[in-house]
Order: C-alpha cells, then sequence, then structure tokens
C-alpha cells in the first residue's frame, strides 16, 4: 500500500518501487462545499485527507492505488453549510483518474454525491452511485 511521505508531496514516481497504476479519486466540490474527510477502508485502512494535491478551484486528487481487478471502499465526508429544504442538489462529484504519464489521463468511473435537505437544514445522502 503506498503511503505518503514526510515533506514533498509524497506521490512515487513511475520509478519508485512496488508503483501500481497510478490513479486518484478527484473530488470536486460544489460552492460553498468543503471536503471533511476521505479514507479508504477497504481492503486496508488509510487516513486520505491531508495527502491531496489541489488540482482546480474546488477540485482536489488523492492518489490511490487499486490492484488489478480488485477493488477498494472509501468514506467521503462533505460538509455542508445550512441550507433551506429546496430539493436534491449535488454537493461534489467523485472520479477515477488515470494519472499520466502512466496512464491517459481519462475518468473510467464518476459518482455524483447528491443531497436532500431536511427540515433542520442538515443534509441526507441519496446518492453516490458509481457511473461507468
Amino acid at each position: 500500500m503506498w503511503r505518503p511521505t514526510a515533506g514533498g508531496s509524497g506521490w512515487p514516481t513511475d520509478s519508485s518501487p512496488g508503483t501500481r497504476a497510478r490513479r486518484a479519486l478527484r473530488v470536486t466540490r460544489a460552492n460553498g462545499r468543503r471536503t471533511g474527510f476521505l479514507k479508504q477502508v477497504a481492503p486496508e485502512t488509510a487516513e486520505l485527507t491531508g495527502y491531496g494535491n489541489l488540482v482546480g478551484p474546488r477540485a482536489t486528487d488523492y492518489r490511490v492505488e487499486v490492484p488489478d481487478g480488485g477493488a477498494c471502499d472509501y468514506h467521503l465526508q462533505i460538509l455542508l453549510l445550512p441550507v433551506p429544504a429546496t430539493g436534491e442538489f449535488a454537493a461534489a462529484a467523485v472520479e477515477l483518474v488515470r494519472l499520466q504519464p502512466a496512464g491517459d489521463g481519462r475518468t473510467p468511473a464518476r459518482a455524483v454525491v447528491r443531497c436532500v435537505p431536511t427540515a433542520t437544514g442538515e443534509g441526507r445522502r441519496t446518492g453516490g452511485e458509481w457511473q461507468a
């Protein structure tokens, strides 16, 4: 399992020993939203929250390793400001990105994290299904 290193970005180069296909989870937050945390929970646990690379005004790439033919599970928290109960909205989008130069920069999978505000102004997650 790749672990972040102290100092620098901690992202391995293509020549790093044990480097698998270079991928990232790109979390793009809607206006006014923040990432509370991102954790890998299976097959191993890893805290990814503090190890993202900002790639846009609201987008952050978090380096991940997905074994060929394998799967990983992640827990993501998006922090919302209190909002009026006006219907469902997108809180964030999460994409699996093949990083260059080893990858082609494409996104083979994407999920939209939808939220429905409740009467108390708190959000309830209603979505997050992957779309390949």
